[in-house]
C-alpha cells in the first residue's frame, strides 16, 4: 500500500502528567510516514521541557508554541494550517494510541475515499481501569450521520480526516467546549460523510482535569445552539421545548421523559424526507432508547414505547444484530487489550473491565 504522509495534531496545555506516554505511543507506530505537530498552548508546567527533549530526539515531532493561551480550537487550526500530510490524525496529550492505529486508520480511509472523517472504537481509562466502549454499535456513514440527530458518535481524539476537508471548514473558537461537534455538524450540513471504524485503536483517558467535566453548563448552552442549527438545515425548525428535550432529556439524559421523547422521535421520522436514510433513523432512535436504560426508566415502559415507534420486526432484528455484533466486538476488545498493556479483570453481562499497570 502507498504510504501517504499523515500529520498528527495535538494541542497541549499543562499536560506534563501524561504527555510522554502519549508521545511514546506515537513514536512506536508501525506506520512511519508521519509528522507530529504539537501546539503548546502557553503551558506553565513541565510541558515545554518535555517537548524540548522529544524534538531533540525525534525530527518528526514539530512544536509550535502559542505566545498566549488561545484555546483548543485556535490551537488545532494552527496545527492543521501547518500540516503537510494528506490526512490529519487527532490525538490528545493524555491518550494512548495502539501501535498500529495510524496504519489501520490510513488503510480504512484509502479503502473508503467517500469518507471525509472517521473515528475508531476505544477503551475509556479511568485510573487503572479500562472499559471498551461502543460494543455492538454501527459505524457506517448513514448510521453515523443519523446518530448526530441525538448524540455525537465521533471520538474527537480518535479521528482521522482528509486535510483538505479540515481546512475547508475550521474549528470555531466561539464554541470553546464543543468545537468538535460544531465542526462535524457543519461538515454534515455540507454533505461530508463520517464513519466509525470497528476496531479498538485508542485508550481514552478520563480524569478530573478534563475540559468536558469542568465546563458542563457552558457546553450545554453551546450544544443547544449547534443542534438548533443542525435540525434547521437538515430536518425542521426546533421549538424551545424541543431544544430543551434534546439537551436535557436525550443528549445529557438529566430529565428523561420516555413519552415526550417518543413524540419527538415520531416527528423526526415523519419530517425526514430525504436528508437521512430511513432505516438509519430507526437505528438512531433505537440507540436513543438504549441510552435511557440507566436513567431509572422502566424497561417494560421503554420497550413498549420503542415497539410502538420502530415496529416489532425492526426491534427484534436490531436486538439480534446487536447481540451478534457485541460478541464480535468483545473478541476485538480482547485482542486489542494486550497492545495497551491491559489485563482482563472482570465481566458483568456485556460490561468488560480491564486493568492497566497491574501484575
Amino acid at each position: 500500500m502507498c504510504m501517504p504522509q499523515v500529520s498528527i495534531v495535538i494541542s497541549v496545555y499543562n499536560g506534563s502528567d501524561f504527555l510522554e506516554e502519549a508521545l511514546e505511543s506515537i513514536i512506536a507506530q508501525t506506520y512511519k510516514n508521519w509528522e507530529c505537530i504539537v501546539i503548546d498552548d502557553c503551558s506553565s508546567d513541565k510541558t515545554p521541557l518535555i517537548l524540548e527533549k522529544y524534538i531533540e530526539e525525534e525530527n518528526r515531532i514539530i512544536v509550535l508554541r502559542n505566545p498566549v493561551n488561545s484555546g483548543l480550537a485556535a490551537s488545532l487550526n494552527r496545527g492543521i494550517a501547518a500540516a503537510s500530510g494528506k490526512y490529519i490524525v487527532r490525538m490528545d496529550a493524555d491518550d494512548i494510541c495502539r501501535p498500529d492505529r495510524i496504519e489501520r486508520q490510513v488503510s480504512f480511509m484509502e479503502r473508503h475515499p467517500e469518507v471525509s472523517v472517521s473515528s475508531c472504537r476505544f477503551f475509556s481509562l479511568c485510573g487503572s481501569e479500562a472499559v471498551p466502549q461502543m460494543l455492538g454499535e454501527k459505524g457506517d456513514p448513514e448510521s453515523t450521520k443519523a446518530l448526530f440527530l441525538f448524540f455525537d458518535p465521533i471520538l474527537h481524539p480518535g479521528v482521522i480526516a482528509k486535510t483538505e476537508d479540515m481546512r475547508e471548514m475550521t474549528y470555531s473558537s466561539e464554541y470553546s467546549r464543543t468545537e468538535d461537534l460544531k465542526l462535524w455538524t457543519e461538515m454534515l450540513i455540507r454533505g461530508k460523510k463520517f464513519a466509525v471504524q470497528g476496531e479498538y485503536l485508542m485508550l481514552y483517558r478520563i480524569h478530573e482535569n478534563q475540559v468536558t467535566g469542568k465546563f458542563h453548563e457552558k457546553q450545554r448552552e453551546q450544544y443547544k445552539k449547534i443542534i438548533l442549527r443542525f435540525y434547521e438545515k437538515m430536518l425542521f425548525c426546533l421549538s424551545e421545548e424541543e431544544v430543551e428535550l434534546l439537551a436535557e432529556g436525550i443528549y445529557y439524559k438529566e430529565k428523561v421523559s420516555v413519552e415526550d421523547s417518543r413524540k419527538f422521535f415520531v416527528k423526526v421520522q415523519r419530517e425526514n424526507k430525504e436528508k437521512f436514510d430511513r432505516q438509519a433513523v430507526k437505528y438512531a432512535v433505537f440507540d436513543a432508547y438504549k441510552g435511557f436504560r440507566h436513567c431509572g426508566v422502566s424497561r417494560i415502559k421503554m420497550l413498549i414505547s420503542m415497539l410502538r415507534l420502530t415496529g416489532l420486526l425492526f426491534t427484534l432484528s436490531e436486538l439480534l444484530r446487536r447481540r451478534r455484533a457485541t460478541c464480535e466486538d468483545i473478541a476485538l476488545a480482547d485482542e486489542a487489550a494486550p497492545m495497551f498493556g491491559l489485563r482482563f479483570k472482570s465481566k458483568d453481562g456485556n460490561i468488560l473491565t480491564y486493568t492497566k499497570g497491574e501484575k
